[in-house]
């Protein structure tokens, strides 16, 4: 049997998080569509590696090089715009599964 080769991932939770983003548009609107707006949250779902977090804040990175123990797509997210975020891993999904899954209380 082949030995899989075992990718290199950062010592940090996975996490997948769920907050009310900002938004805007650059088109002209009437008054009554733009009032429309003002009770449709946008919200986002991202899964990326908690780099730090404190009670203000949160910092998750989607991408990860081992060779230079860097970060790339790193999304500060203010901590009171979070409405969920769970821990599912240490490693990204393999054929549907997760390792090391945890919920984050």
């Amino acid at each position: 049997m082949k030995k899989k080769n075992k990718i290199d991932t950062p010592e940090k939770p996975l996490v997948l998080v769920e907050w009310e983003d900002a938004s805007h548009n650059s088109i002209w609107q009437k008054e009554d569509s733009i009032e429309r707006e003002i009770n449709e949250p946008v919200i986002i779902c991202d899964v990326g590696w908690l780099v730090k977090e404190n009670k203000k804040t949160v910092l998750m990175s989607s991408r990860y090089s081992p060779t230079g123990d860097d970060y790339n797509f790193v999304r500060r997210i203010p901590r009171s715009l979070v409405r969920k975020m769970e821990v599912i891993g240490k490693s990204w999904p393999v054929n549907g599964e997760t390792k090391n899954h945890r919920r984050r209380t």
